[in-house]
């Protein structure tokens, strides 16, 4: 349950937040994205950012590069879904493996 309601006591909370903590909630959403060995971490940020996306309180002000990146580590594709500073940003290697999984994926093709 506690997972379920996450995001939403999340926006709650962050409202609630001066610009100079939400500055270091930030900084500190973005290191625990950093870390290699926990991949649930990372996910339940992306999933936080995605749901902050689609709210009224607008976007966490988290370097789309970096969710991105996470993403394609944590292999959910679709959470770098619109970002164009991610995407304009990668090599075409990259775009290509992403568009590959994608068409396997949606398509059924390999």
């Amino acid at each position: 349950m506690a997972k379920d309601l996450f995001n939403a006591s999340f926006v709650s909370c962050w409202t609630e937040l001066d610009a100079v903590q939400q500055d270091e909630l930030i900084r500190s959403l973005e290191q625990a994205l950093l870390v290699d060995d926990l991949p649930e971490i990372s996910q339940t940020v992306l999933n936080l950012a995605e749901f902050m996306e689609h709210c009224d309180r607008g976007p966490l002000p988290i370097d789309p590069v970096l969710l991105g990146e996470q993403a394609i580590r944590c292999r959910a594709y679709a959470k770098v879904r619109g970002k164009q500073k991610f995407y304009t940003s990668r090599p075409v290697k990259d775009l290509k493996s992403i568009s590959a999984f994608a068409d396997s994926q949606f398509l059924g093709s390999t």
